[in-house]
């Protein structure tokens, strides 16, 4: 399966991947927040699942919510993702 590429739809977003019927979208935010584990997380990652299939970047698949999640990560957490290294769906494994 590819991974399309719908950064451009989500202003303000750093990257917006999707797969399948899958789609990360990873934020910066304004000022960290305070996880329940005590830790301060700088980035928000939305996971969406989709009614559609991601098939191409202008398809607006990303739209066809099912569910939403958000979780927050420290720098040091995702560094390999915001380095470029990996992309956001090779390393959080969804499935």
């Amino acid at each position: 399966m590819n991974t399309i590429d719908y950064t451009s739809f989500f202003p303000g977003s750093l990257i917006a991947e999707g797969r399948g019927r899958n789609i990360l979208i990873l934020s910066k935010l304004d000022k960290p927040l305070k996880r329940f584990d005590g830790k301060q997380a700088s980035y928000e990652l939305e996971y969406r699942e989709l009614s559609q299939d991601c098939r191409f970047s202008g398809d607006e698949a990303y739209a066809c919510t099912l569910s939403n999640e958000f979780t927050y990560w420290q720098n040091k957490e995702i560094k390999e993702v915001l380095s470029g290294r990996i992309s956001l769906l090779d390393f959080f494994h969804l499935f």
